[in-house]
């Protein structure tokens, strides 16, 4: 029953991975800001700047190399600044949402300064973000759902069951945050690149789209800085996964789609409001500070230079699994997550999208601001351009039988379930207490959900979710005292 409270294993897969698939590039479109507020101004200039642009591509002014132009045209497209939200999305989310609708998974994230974009053209204007209905603020995710749901309405009407699920996953200091929780923000742990325990929602209507982002927007990280009023210091994922049962074929599939909002690469002095960087002494200094702090209770923040560096140290470790993945997929080897960084959730996510297992995408948000050309030299001349050398053979997600898949989802459930049962209290064990309890909320919620694809109804998701995680942290705590 898989009751052994010794190490704990994952699920294995009942489908085996089609052979060899081809080289497969990265998306890539750039979208540039206009001149505004918040550290975006004019400002005076420095050695690098951004020079002409088009559609194709984009030159940057080397004024430390007279005024040399460099131009870069890895992108499908670049979007001016005059382009609206539907524009990028008529643009973007076509080829990315039919690989989701058929047979592949999809990751796309945005990259850029703070304050250039990111947030807006991922996920829209707040105030856009209520409506039930297309409104020009919105940006990719609620466009990609509402396509979605539409899509859902024509297939049942084909002897097509779907269910759309939400989740929302902020990635802060190394670690994974359930962001949909109603209880709250919660911890949350990983299992190779899988984040186990964060909590899904159905949604059937664009209602339940409103809902679900006003709760992820009241837990996400967020603070002001000397760059952006309300810049993100966290890294957000929104997946989308999409169940579907082929009932004339017995068939079922499923599918995601993971909308990425990384935290603004920045200058961790231009930031701050006092002009100032940390040093990398003080910076692990205060973050053991910071961790000492969380394991007595108490909930501490970073300073501003604290989290700029960690952010800039994430982004560069993100960046170096990229190029790992392209070289071992260059010479026709597997993938394998090379994160040393101090076990970062974050690069360890991005490992099944890097490993082949979803179609990938990126848009590069710029500055025009001159006193902001070296950020925006780097962003599309380094980080960007390595980015467009990344190649991956990506994987179809295979189909299999709907009865099966119900069958392994009730076993799973009821070993996940034995597990946490069965769960001792002693140091060696309770070191997997976390892994266990995320995976009977993990298998639960799964369970339901495909119970309800067949049209067995099925009941509230892991109810007794919040009570749990006290007790597995409440245990957690004795064993460690």
């Amino acid at each position: 029953s898989g009751a052994s409270p010794g190490r704990p294993t994952m699920p294995a897969s009942s489908a085996k991975p089609a052979p060899n698939p081809p080289l497969a590039p990265i998306k890539s479109w750039v979208r540039i800001r206009p001149i505004g507020e918040d550290g975006h101004t004019d400002g005076e200039p420095c050695e690098k700047q951004l020079g002409a642009f088009d559609e194709a591509s984009v030159n940057i002014v080397s004024h430390d190399q007279r005024g040399k132009v460099t131009p870069y045209s890895y992108m499908g497209r670049v979007f001016p600044v005059d382009c609206t939200q539907r524009e990028v999305g008529d643009d973007v989310l076509p080829g990315l949402l039919q690989d989701f609708w058929t047979e592949r998974n999809v990751l796309i994230f945005a990259y850029g300064q703070t304050g250039t974009g990111k947030t807006h053209t991922m996920f829209g204007t707040p105030e856009s973000l209520s409506a039930t209905s297309e409104d020009a603020g919105w940006g990719l995710l609620p466009r990609a759902v509402h396509a979605t749901l539409r899509l859902i309405d024509e297939r049942a009407a084909q002897g097509v069951r779907s269910v759309l699920l939400l989740s929302a996953v902020e990635f802060y200091v190394f670690q994974a945050y359930d962001l949909a929780d109603r209880a709250g923000k919660q911890m949350c742990t990983m299992k190779g690149s899988r984040v186990i325990g964060n909590s899904y929602q159905q949604c059937s209507s664009p209602a339940d789209l409103a809902e679900f982002l006003g709760r992820v927007y009241g837990n996400r990280m967020t603070v002001a800085t000397a760059m952006n009023a309300g810049s993100s210091r966290s890294h957000c994922a929104i997946t989308l996964t999409l169940m579907t049962n082929d009932e004339g074929a017995g068939a079922f599939r499923e599918t995601s789609f993971c909308i990425v909002d990384l935290a603004g690469a920045e200058r961790p002095e231009k930031a701050s409001h006092e002009g100032k960087r940390v040093d990398k002494q003080s910076a692990w200094g205060e973050l053991f500070s910071y961790w000492k702090k969380l394991e007595e209770g108490t909930q501490p923040r970073l300073s501003l230079e604290l989290q700029g560096f960690l952010i800039n140290m994430e982004l560069s470790g993100l960046l170096t699994e990229v190029v790992h993945a392209t070289n071992k997929a260059k010479a026709g080897q597997a993938y394998k997550d090379n994160n040393s960084l101090m076990e970062s959730a974050t690069t360890k996510f991005f490992g099944a999208a890097l490993s082949g297992a979803a179609r990938i995408g990126v848009l590069i948000c710029l500055s025009q601001s001159p006193q902001n050309g070296w950020e925006t030299w780097y962003s599309i001349a380094q980080y960007g351009a390595q980015l467009a050398n990344l190649r991956t053979r990506v994987r179809k997600v295979p189909s299999v039988s709907m009865a099966k898949a119900l069958s392994q989802a009730r076993a799973e459930a009821e070993s996940a379930a034995a597990d946490l049962a069965n769960q001792r209290d002693t140091p060696s064990a309770m070191k997997y207490a976390a892994f266990r309890y995320g995976m009977k909320v993990y298998t639960e919620q799964r369970l339901v959900y495909l119970q309800r694809l067949v049209g067995d109804g099925g009941g509230e998701h892991a109810p007794e979710k919040a009570e749990a995680l006290s007790r597995v942290r409440a245990r957690l705590n004795v064993c460690s005292s």
